[in-house]
């Protein structure tokens, strides 16, 4: 049981996306790296991102508590003390680091410092006193592919950065559909999300017009490297959907049950899209 709830510490879906996102970095970056040394670096990355996890959860568990969807968490449910999620956040840092550092290169190391200290210190006291935490939190959750393609490239260029940017992007609308889904949630946990303060109305016309945001930087890929060019196409599609999504969800937004459906169906939508626009970049690269 204390494995289990160590585990869950990590937040494994967050971990999953760092594990994808890192690993496409690494495929898409020029020059090579092996099996052996990638999944080595993929586990420190997402060990640095685990840590900052466990000690978000450990900041936070008295909001958790709060929450109907994270009121059973080790912490808030008193399955585990904040003592031992503390040094176990503290544990996976100090050993993640440093590795990265002697075992990967120093940019990869410098990079995860930046996602755990920004996740930790500017996003998590932020989300209590502004909606803009989530543009602030966009950043560390956009590191991993260039995390991934530090280690295997061990430096960073335009196609790098267009892959920063992309990820980055995609959080806002994505998580404003969350925050729409459990604003109240939200609401009684203190935490500033646009819908509880600006209404639904306007937060569905940020999904869309961040939306479109992403529609366009999606395209940068293509227009940095000539390997991606045919990889537009697959953007313009699946662009296409994600747009459609949120115009729906644009579209309903003044009617209470009909914005929340539409408004996880986006949210949905988002998570389908962004592995297959990675997917379609490797694949591109690969045929070329």
């Amino acid at each position: 049981m204390v494995f289990k709830d160590l585990l869950q510490l990590t937040k494994p879906k967050l971990s999953g996306l760092v594990i994808f996102t890192s690993a496409a970095g690494m495929l898409l970056a020029p020059g090579e790296i092996s099996f052996a040394q990638g999944a080595w670096a993929t586990l420190l990355i997402t060990m640095v991102v685990a840590s900052g996890a466990v000690l978000n959860s450990f900041l936070e568990w008295k909001l958790d508590k709060k929450m109907a969807r994270t009121k059973s968490r080790p912490l808030p449910a008193g399955r585990m003390s904040p003592e031992l999620a503390l040094w176990f956040g503290v544990l996976l840092s100090v050993i993640s680091l440093p590795l990265l550092v002697f075992t990967v290169n120093t940019l990869t190391a410098f990079l995860g410092f930046i996602a755990w200290s920004t996740y930790l210190f500017a996003y998590t006291p932020m989300k209590k006193r502004t909606p803009l935490a989530v543009a602030v939190g966009a950043i560390p959750g956009a590191l991993p592919p260039l995390m991934g393609w530090a280690a295997c490239a061990g430096g960073l260029d335009a196609m790098a950065w267009s892959l920063f940017i992309i990820l980055c992007v995609w959080q806002i609308p994505h998580f404003l559909a969350i925050s729409i889904v459990h604003r109240l949630d939200y609401h009684n946990a203190g935490v500033m999300v646009l819908p509880n303060l600006e209404g639904i109305d306007v937060t569905a016309k940020c999904i869309f017009a961040t939306t479109l945001l992403l529609y366009a930087v999606s395209f940068l890929p293509g227009f940095v490297s000539t390997t991606f060019a045919g990889y537009s196409v697959a953007a313009l599609l699946l662009g296409a959907v994600l747009a459609f999504f949120s115009w729906k969800t644009c579209a309903h937004s003044s009617q209470t049950s009909q914005s929340f459906k539409w408004s996880k169906a986006y949210f949905w939508s988002t998570i389908a899209y962004l592995p297959l626009l990675f997917i379609c970049m490797i694949a591109f690269k690969f045929s070329n």
